[in-house]
């Protein structure tokens, strides 16, 4: 009878054993059952997995909207919408931000293309253009005290054709001009950027 109980304990402690070593963590659910790897995949992994598509996903959405600013013109532009459209730009409005902002500062001709892009998005999602104007002024900020004048000039151009196409109000332009121009401590730098975002919204601001 004592050998039997001691070989039922071995028998017990066995299959315990082989459970740890053969069943990890990420093939048992919440409550620690062990879930087949067919049913693991269906319900869509472990949090692992679950981490790992999101990281590619985004990845994936990066390119896609790098691509479509490389490709954008003002031919094209209502068809790159859609396309934009396609994809999740809400939870991706960062990524599209992003795209837009570091092609504008390599290519500053495409700026009034890519304020049209915005303004045609933010009609149907306003937190795209709050979220551009937001990084354009944390942006502006960095580069003016950092005195890249270039840099500057291409956040200003932004500014000014995004209030023409009516994403922002006149107040963001006026504070930008004002910064350049609110003291005697300005340098040239500063009057030629006012001058150039007063060249851009200067005939909009007049007919409002």
């Amino acid at each position: 009878m004592l050998k039997l109980v001691i070989n039922s304990a071995i028998v017990t402690h066995f299959f315990f054993f082989v459970h740890a070593v053969c069943f990890s963590q990420d093939d048992q659910d919440m409550s620690g059952r062990y879930v087949p790897p067919q049913r693991r995949v269906a319900s869509g992994g472990s949090r692992k997995d679950a981490s790992s598509f999101q990281r590619e996903t985004f990845s994936a959405l990066k390119r896609t909207f790098t691509g479509l600013a490389n490709r954008v013109s003002f031919d094209n532009v209502q068809n790159v919408a859609v396309e934009v459209f396609r994809e999740n730009v809400v939870r991706g409005r960062g990524l599209f931000c992003d795209a837009l902002l570091r092609t504008q500062q390599f290519n500053p001709e495409v700026t009034q293309v890519f304020a049209a892009l915005v303004a045609i998005v933010n009609r149907k999602i306003p937190r795209v253009g709050l979220l551009m104007l937001k990084r354009l002024v944390v942006g502006w900020r960095q580069r003016y005290r950092r005195r890249d004048w270039n840099g500057v000039r291409n956040v200003n151009i932004f500014v000014g054709h995004l209030y023409c196409m009516n994403v922002c109000s006149e107040g963001i332009v006026l504070a930008i001009i004002d910064e350049h121009l609110k003291d005697l401590s300005c340098t040239d730098h500063d009057v030629d950027l006012a001058i150039a975002e007063i060249d851009v919204v200067f005939r909009v601001m007049m007919e409002r």
